[in-house]
């Protein structure tokens, strides 16, 4: 008689029992079950998220850990990354914009620990007018040439505490799509990148607009 494998094997669920289990899902929980396999993430995208509660609050204690506090279940999550000197510059949905002491953007996941590096500051490629360049571990050089409208030339340090962003994100297709636009305070020169772009893309604001924020 063949003894039947006790681990079972959870990809092959029916859509329906797989949908039950879904649903009886905690808040986090079910965000992270997309990455058991690719039958749970069809799955996930096809079930009704959990009924909306009070938005999580995140703390980030001194020693760089990430918590997140759901109210609505009384519990406390705890990411497995070190956030230590990690600023967030923007959220769209369950994904974050963050930007490490050394200046490197990414795009993470934090229900699933997933993360997507994009490209270097330093490779913004907008010809002789703007230019990022590495000086320090946690500083880049800024250099902009700008027409006589906007004012004189620009040259200075740029360090996290600088960078502001947005972040916007579409699940809904078959590859995650993303943008990223980002820029320094004061600085004349608005960056972006999108899903695919190994470098990012820059464009001159209009006078002005580098005195207000990127919200």
């Amino acid at each position: 008689m063949k003894t039947r494998n006790s681990s079972g094997r959870w990809s092959e669920l029916p859509m329906d029992i797989l949908r039950s289990v879904l649903e009886r899902l905690s808040f986090m929980d079910f965000h992270r079950s997309k990455i058991v396999c690719s039958n749970w993430y069809l799955c996930l995208k096809q079930t009704l998220l959990p009924k909306a509660g009070p938005p999580l609050l995140m703390l980030f204690p001194e020693d760089g850990d990430c918590v997140m506090c759901n109210p609505n279940e009384d519990r406390v999550y705890k990411s497995k990354h070190d956030f230590s000197g990690f600023q967030f510059l923007a959220k769209c949905g369950k994904w974050f914009l963050v930007v490490d002491p050394e200046l490197n953007l990414s795009i993470r996941d934090l229900f699933s620990e997933t993360k997507i590096d994009l490209p270097p500051l330093e490779s913004i490629d907008e010809g002789a007018t703007y230019s990022l360049e590495r000086v320090k571990d946690k500083e880049l050089m800024e250099k902009v040439c700008t027409p006589d409208d906007f004012g004189s030339p620009y040259c200075g340090p740029r360090t996290t505490e600088d960078l502001r962003g947005v972040l916007w994100v579409d699940e809904d297709t078959e590859e995650l799509e993303y943008v990223v636009v980002w820029r320094f305070d004061t600085s004349h020169y608005i960056g972006f990148c999108k899903n695919g772009y190994d470098h990012h893309l820059g464009t001159p604001t209009h006078p002005g607009l580098y005195r207000k924020s990127i919200r």
